[in-house]
């Protein structure tokens, strides 16, 4: 099992697609790493640049110090939490202020669960949604303790009841092994059953929630905002992003009514790659998120918060919010064009977008059954109550 699809990323290279820190594309790419740090913050009298600690937004390759901690409310000024939510609710309602509640609020989420499906092209999306290499995730932030399971689901064939064809599962039992669960096929007269395999070459298993493994921890959140944090440090990670001029652009919030009936709050925000001060003919997007999010004392890489996406690179979100909890209930993100400091796109660096559909979950406690072979044999799938959006580069 990987958690790269079943093929591989059109014109993308793997390691600027899961978003290490700055400083290992430089090398990557082939040196600067000295020119960079020496010209970048040798001589700024900023607050902790150029320290070399985890807050340190040198780190993650921004040239930005972070300024003074608010304080942000998990509460909506203006609105009041409900099963059903109509426009006149939202009319008065900050969208930024809206979004930050969401955040704080997902941050400090004790378990955390994403059921997850990535696209690695237009073609990709538009031909295969909402199916795929279907990713189950869930944390628990405190013990580190996770399922980690995946299953290609396709579009009907044998039907299980919601329209879902099934080919199996994958998932991590232990440390270092996995069970692999075939279905059966009448046809050929072959039974389901289950197999046990050593963990891949790729461990898969033992290195997920283990720190600096980037490849390993991809879907433990979204890219944004993981859980188990502190209300502090939730403040801490916000305000650094608050604090940057155009990196958060978020839309009036709108009414959607979705197939399944319930009601959510649509809000569509974008993570505007901006000038980091650095010596660089590019802006930079996620890079923000990692040097915002180190603020809380944490390191991105090691807590972990894999932004997914190359550090120059933005994203933009679809987020469907239960007006009841204020927390995600399913979101679509795009990521979007590399962006030359005036604010054009590099042609150079342009690649097919990626685009992910994410399911969230907040259970209790983690589910013995989907952490041992024998349990359930399908990824808890459910097709998303939206049609696909039209969310693309502009």
């Amino acid at each position: 099992m990987t958690f790269q699809g079943s093929q591989p990323q059109k014109k993308r290279r793997l390691w600027l697609k899961l978003g290490f820190p700055l400083v290992l594309v430089v090398v990557l790419v082939g040196g600067g790493i000295a020119v960079l740090y020496g010209m970048a913050g040798g001589s700024s009298p900023d607050k902790d640049l150029g320290s070399g600690s985890v807050t340190d937004p040198l780190k993650y390759g921004v040239d930005i110090a972070a300024g003074e901690t608010n304080a942000y409310s998990a509460e909506v000024r203006g609105y009041t939490p409900g099963a059903t939510v109509n426009a006149g609710q939202l009319a008065g309602v900050d969208p930024r202020q809206l979004y930050f509640a969401m955040l704080k609020r997902q941050g400090m989420v004790k378990l955390t669960e994403l059921t997850w499906t990535s696209y690695a092209s237009t073609e990709d999306y538009t031909s295969q949604w909402p199916y795929g290499i279907i990713r189950h995730s869930v944390v628990d932030w405190a013990t580190r303790k996770n399922i980690n399971e995946s299953e290609s689901i396709s579009e009907p064939r044998d039907y299980d009841g919601n329209g879902l064809h099934h080919d199996g599962v994958s998932r991590c039992i232990d440390g270092n092994r996995q069970a692999l669960y075939t279905t059966a096929d009448p046809i050929a007269g072959i039974a389901a059953s289950w197999r046990i395999e050593p963990e891949d070459d790729f461990h898969t298993c033992s290195r997920r929630m283990q720190p600096t493994y980037d490849v390993q921890n991809v879907g433990t959140s979204d890219g944004v905002m993981p859980g188990g944090l502190t209300s502090d440090q939730v403040d801490k990670y916000l305000s650094y992003l608050d604090h940057v001029p155009g990196l958060l652009n978020v839309k009036k919030p709108t009414v959607f009514t979705g197939a399944d009936s319930k009601q959510y709050i649509q809000l569509d925000v974008d993570i505007v790659p901006q000038d980091a001060q650095i010596q660089d003919p590019d802006r930079q997007g996620v890079a923000f998120l990692q040097a915002g999010f180190a603020q809380s004392g944490k390191s991105p890489r090691d807590y972990p918060l894999v932004t997914g996406v190359a550090m120059n690179q933005g994203r933009h979100f679809l987020y469907f919010v239960d007006p009841q909890t204020l927390l995600p209930a399913y979101a679509v993100s795009l990521d979007t064009n590399v962006l030359k400091l005036d604010g054009s796109v590099d042609t150079d660096a342009r690649s097919d977008p990626n685009r992910d559909l994410y399911e969230y979950g907040y259970p209790q406690q983690l589910d013995p059954a989907r952490m041992q072979s024998g349990g359930p044999g399908t990824v808890d799938f459910k097709l998303p109550p939206f049609p696909r959006p039209d969310i693309s580069n502009k």
